[in-house]
């Protein structure tokens, strides 16, 4: 039997993205405090503090590191209940530390403050798609640059309706083409000091469904996991404008595939009655105008077809980065073999509390606080999260490691 002094309850704090001294962690924590009054019950907080940075490698590796973490105190406290309260991308972490079965079952609950589940599917990008891309690439940016810098050189004045509109278009699409670019050359800088980054870079593309499997999120059910939210949090915002891409992300990919997979087909048949039909009319000197409409009726169709599918593919590695770019770099810059999105709930089953009044939103306001980040000084989340703990210790939620 435990002594007296042996606390009843041990409750490891993990913090969330970008912040390793996050306040609430701290000794002298609103949240702390007030958690352990409303307890009532000796309590043990232990600060988990990992690298903080938005990719998920770090979570990974903060999980691994969280395990470790999460063993060691079931082994130095085993017979008090041990609970995980973690926030916003620190949820992720103390999920991914608990997909050991037996770890999973030592641990009486996991709290999950405004966090953004992540949920990773291995559907890379066909690598036929690459190709038509490149093309539009290697055509539209050179002929708008070189459409801008004729007209300096020539003037405006000479130019016709129909060339107006062309160097329009063409200057619109060079200008289209490089967005995706810059966004991929500013996930490459962020990158680049950052060698474990690149290490998972490396994994995903010589092992995407082994990593998929990695960031698989384990299911802990409603009697161990309580995902808390709040009403205005500004990473909700983002949130619905991730799942509102990846929403068109998933529409427009079957039928882009179903498309290349119908083109993939007769693709180099054209290709090869093109050679075929110009090799001919090429040989019939006598019909020389007819042959060169012929020509260009087969070029125009060849490119048509190609374009048709770069401007898809253009459209899905745009929504692509979109979707991934509040997810971590690596994340953005393997999207091609790995999608991932956010929900505001993780797989299967789980109790959900979300805050929906605008006492707290005021609070945060007055303090000049993100709502984000004013979850853990909310006292109804508090009180749930106390309640929730207190279930959990009278039905006997200590589990001997």
């Amino acid at each position: 039997m435990p002594s007296h002094t042996e606390p009843s309850a041990v409750v490891v704090l993990v913090h969330g993205t970008w912040a390793p001294e996050a306040p609430w962690t701290c000794d002298d924590s609103k949240f702390r405090s007030k958690l352990k009054e409303q307890l009532g019950v000796p309590v043990r907080f232990c600060r988990f503090r990992w690298s903080g940075a938005n990719s998920h490698t770090h979570r990974i590796l903060a999980a691994a590191e969280l395990r470790r973490c999460l063993k060691q105190s079931l082994s130095d406290d085993p017979s008090s209940s041990h609970f995980v309260v973690a926030h916003s991308h620190g949820g992720n972490v103390a999920c991914y530390a608990l997909k050991e079965p037996l770890l999973r079952s030592a641990i009486s609950g996991v709290v999950c403050l405004a966090t953004p589940f992540l949920h990773v599917e291995h559907n890379p990008l066909r690598r036929g798609l690459l190709f038509p891309l490149v093309l539009m690439y290697a055509v539209f940016p050179p002929a708008g640059v070189y459409t801008i810098a004729w007209l300096m050189r020539n003037g405006s004045s000479i130019l016709t309706p129909t060339d107006t509109f062309v160097f329009w278009c063409l200057s619109a699409a060079a200008v289209a083409l490089l967005v995706p670019v810059a966004m991929f050359m500013s996930a490459l800088l962020r990158a680049r000091p950052d060698r474990l980054v690149w290490r998972g870079l490396r994994r995903v593309v010589t092992d995407p469904a082994g990593v998929a499997h990695e960031l698989a999120l384990p299911t802990l059910g409603p009697e161990r996991l309580l995902a808390v939210r709040i009403s205005g949090d500004e990473a909700a915002g983002g949130l619905v404008a991730s799942q509102f891409f990846a929403w068109l992300l998933r529409e427009a990919w079957r039928p882009l595939t179903q498309l290349w997979d119908w083109l993939d087909r007769v693709y180099r048949r054209l290709l090869l009655y093109l050679g075929v039909a110009v090799t001919f009319l090429l040989m019939v000197g006598s019909l020389a105008g007819i042959t060169e409409m012929v020509v260009l009726a087969l070029y125009g169709l060849v490119g048509l077809a190609t374009m048709v599918i770069a401007l898809a593919t253009y459209v899905v590695l745009v929504l692509l980065l979109l979707v991934h770019a509040p997810m971590g770099v690596d994340a953005m810059l393997g999207s091609l073999n790995l999608q991932t999105w956010a929900e505001p709930t993780p797989p299967d089953e789980a109790m959900v509390f979300h805050v929906i009044r605008g006492q707290s939103i005021s609070s945060a306001k007055r303090k000049r606080q993100w709502r984000h980040s004013a979850i853990y000084d909310d006292p109804d989340v508090v009180r749930v999260v106390a309640s929730w703990f207190l279930d959990r210790l009278r039905t006997g939620g200590r589990s001997l490691w």
